[in-house]
Order: C-alpha cells, then sequence, then structure tokens
C-alpha cells in the first residue's frame, strides 16, 4: 500500500489553485454574460453551452477497438515494469519469494470431498471478524 502525506505547502498550495481556478471561472462566466447583456438569443446560447451536461463525445470515442488500444497499452507498460524489477531484490527487501512454476504443484495431490469436511470440521468457529467467509457459514454449507 503507497503511503501518501502531504506537507501543509502543499495543502495550501492546492487550495490556491482550486481557489484562483474558481474565480477565473466565475470572471470568464461574468465576461461572457456582460458582452453580451444585449443580446438575449446569445445570453441564452452562451448560458446552455456552460450548464450542458457534457460536450460532443465522438462515436468512436468509447468503441471496443479504443478501449482494446488502451488497455494494451497498459498491459504493455504493467509487462515491462515487471520486467524491470529484479527478483532478487524482492526477495532480500521485503521476503517476497520469487514466482512460482507450474510445475511446483504437481507433487500435490487432489483433495476430495472426504479430507475438505474433516479439514473443515476442525477449524475453531471463532473467526476474525475480517473473514471474508465465516467458518460458521463455511460448516453450515459443508455439512448438511
Amino acid at each position: 500500500m503507497l503511503n501518501v502525506t502531504f506537507s501543509k505547502a502543499q495543502l495550501i498550495t492546492t487550495q490556491n489553485y482550486n481557489s484562483n481556478l474558481k474565480q477565473t471561472r466565475e470572471d470568464l462566466f461574468l465576461t461572457l454574460i456582460d458582452s453580451n447583456k444585449n443580446d438575449p438569443k446569445h445570453i441564452f446560447s452562451a448560458i446552455d453551452k456552460l450548464t450542458s451536461l457534457s460536450p460532443a463525445v465522438p462515436p468512436n470515442t468509447f468503441s471496443t477497438t479504443e478501449c482494446n488500444n488502451i488497455a494494451s497499452i497498459f498491459k504493455n507498460k504493467i509487462f515491462n515494469i515487471k520486467l524491470n524489477i529484479p527478483t532478487t531484490n524482492l526477495t532480500a527487501c521485503y521476503g517476497i519469494p520469487p514466482p512460482l512454476h507450474a510445475d511446483c504443484l504437481k507433487h500435490f495431490s487432489t483433495v476430495d470431498s472426504r479430507d475438505l469436511i474433516d479439514a473443515v470440521t476442525q477449524l475453531k468457529s471463532s473467526t476474525s471478524p475480517l473473514n471474508p467467509l465465516k467458518v460458521s457459514f463455511l460448516k453450515s454449507a459443508l455439512i448438511f
């Protein structure tokens, strides 16, 4: 998890930016309306532009092809980032083991329903509130 903290100066700068942006927009709108105060058609047209929900969007903006192109760009970026991360540093610094290979898990036998029921019945009924699946629910679902 990324822990981001902002200094007081950064917060003040952001607040000043937002305040200046709001004031600039107000000034622009007042100038636009004031310069056309004798032309109601132009004023209503300007107000309509300012209050419309969204600008016209080209029809191909949300096409499947365009979305796939954007997804491909991000996949390539993530792939390149992963290639540049040395696994030895991750293991040494963070205790993260290198990725498992497909043949690592072939030494395990499959679990049958009897083994699963035995394992669930031996679980303690008390669970942490953070568990997404309560043991009591799991027991009631598997043992009928």
